[in-house]
């Protein structure tokens, strides 16, 4: 009879938690004390939850390890029940929340809770997967575009799926010989396991109905913002390389020329608008130091106001370009250390390249010519290091021993913008090994051409004579047949 009473009692304490909502309350309760709200949008967060003199505390997955980045969590009733089977050791989270500040210390409110666990780590989590699992008899579910993988202990069977529709929430699938899947709202727990999950899941396969936890993909929020921003400085500019990761989390690098001395914060970040994101950056102690609000154009971050971090500056007016490959530090002569080149021939292509030719058009709408029938050749090579190729190009106004070098940088989308215009250049040249402001120097027939923070050299003959400057062997070329089959001006 014991027995029996303790199964009626797990029961029921397992049904009201599936007809529970997983949604936090964000109603008025007077154990929420009052916050200052910022401006921040509800963000999908993934990290590690720890309990700790009781409250819970945050960490992204990138800086987890970093007692910097911990914030509190402003809990109602309701989530402190949900968390409540989760306080023996650390959890892992996957959530929907807004940044708030209490007490000048920034905290998150949680607004949804996607997925709670002691076990599974959601940092190395695949959070695009459509999935699902129960138990007694254990099976799992894994669904993608065309067909659903259903997995148990004794068989497995692949299910072509005829059609997907969602409504009102809940997502479901339409499979071969009849069979059905289906994840719809509804706190979920996984006993076996010890998970949280925001979704329940079922299937009906061939005469059997299995009931279990399912998640769905979590809409990447902020993807097109995040990732690495780097400034290419001037005589007079400060070095500064900012990193917007996916947890939301970041971090900057900087080192003022004033003193050559390096200085790194550290915070979070959040979307404001779809042109502005906010930089919230934190002292040791998790209180906030400065917020900084950014200006976005699609392929580069602009402050709105003059940032100051011990000597270094970023002055408002100067931008932080995204680079696919970010560069290091500048050396001790100020200097950005440029990834170092292999050895490579590069013949200029004589074909036709939409990029290469919008370049070119634009340059002679700005300088307002219209030459037609132009034939050109054409390299793209990436001469700064930011990842990102440089157009160079030809155009068949030669004479026998030089031409006129036309250099294109990318900037927001596909686009490129006119960079240097480089007279008397030979017939063929290569990139040095050194660099200036950034950017790769070039030799040309002996000559040495440095970037200046601007542009290159208006002229190869007025440029510095090569005075042993180690050849990084990245060699520019003519195609043998020179201008006679190259591309044309359209």
């Amino acid at each position: 009879m014991k027995l029996l009473l303790s199964l009626l009692v797990v029961a029921t304490s397992l049904l009201s938690a599936c007809t529970s909502e997983p949604k936090s309350d964000n109603s008025p309760d007077d154990s929420m004390p009052n916050v200052a709200a910022i401006e921040s949008a509800v963000l999908n967060l993934f990290g590690q939850l720890n309990y700790e003199q009781g409250k819970w505390y945050f960490r992204s997955c990138s800086t987890r390890q970093d007692n910097a980045l911990e914030f509190q969590l402003l809990l109602s009733e309701k989530d402190q029940k949900v968390l409540q089977n989760f306080e023996a050791r650390p959890a892992f989270v996957k959530l929907k929340g807004q940044f708030s500040v209490l007490e000048d210390k920034a905290v998150i409110q949680p607004n949804y809770w996607h997925f709670i666990s002691n076990e599974v780590d959601t940092c190395r989590h695949n959070n695009q997967q459509i999935v699902a699992f129960g138990n007694e008899p254990a099976w799992n579910v894994e669904v993608n575009a065309s067909e659903l993988k259903y997995s148990s202990i004794s068989r497995s069977r692949n299910l072509e799926v005829l059609e997907q529709k969602t409504a009102q929430g809940v997502t479901s699938w339409k499979l071969t010989e009849g069979n059905s899947f289906t994840i719809s709202p509804g706190a979920c727990y996984d006993t076996m396991a010890g998970s949280f999950f925001a979704h329940r899941a079922e299937l009906k396969l061939d005469l059997d109905t299995f009931s279990g936890c399912g998640s769905l993909p979590i809409n990447a929020v902020g993807k097109q913002w995040q990732g690495v921003y780097q400034s290419f400085p001037g005589d007079e500019l400060d070095w500064h390389q900012l990193r917007l990761n996916d947890d939301w989390s970041m971090s900057w690098e900087l080192q003022s020329r004033a003193n050559n001395e390096a200085y790194r914060a550290q915070g979070f970040w959040y979307v404001v608008s779809v042109d502005d994101i906010d930089l919230v950056l934190l002292n040791s102690d998790g209180s906030i130091d400065k917020r900084l609000r950014m200006r976005w154009d699609g392929q580069q971050l602009s402050p709105l106001e003059d940032l100051s971090l011990g000597l270094a500056v970023l002055p408002w007016q100067q931008t932080l370009m995204r680079v696919d490959q970010p560069s290091s530090r500048p050396n001790s002569s100020g200097e950005i250390n440029l990834p170092v080149l292999s050895a490579q021939t590069l013949v200029a292509s004589n074909q036709y390249d939409p990029q290469v030719e919008q370049a070119l058009q634009r340059y002679f709408k700005l300088h307002r010519t219209r030459p037609r029938g132009e034939r050109y050749l054409w390299w793209k090579f990436d001469l700064n290091g930011d990842g990102r190729q440089e157009i160079l190009t030809y155009l068949n106004w030669c004479n026998k021993a030089s031409c006129e070098l036309l250099i294109f940088e990318p900037v927001a989308g596909k686009t490129h913008q006119f960079l240097a215009k480089i007279l008397q250049m030979p017939m063929s040249f290569e990139l040095a090994q050194s660099s200036s402001r950034g950017w790769y120097d070039i030799i040309a027939a002996q000559k040495l051409l440095q970037f200046d923070g601007l542009s290159y050299p208006v002229s190869a003959q007025l440029s510095s004579a090569n005075m042993a400057v180690q050849s990084s062997g990245v060699q520019f070329t003519m195609p043998s047949s020179g201008f006679k089959n190259a591309a044309r001006l359209r």
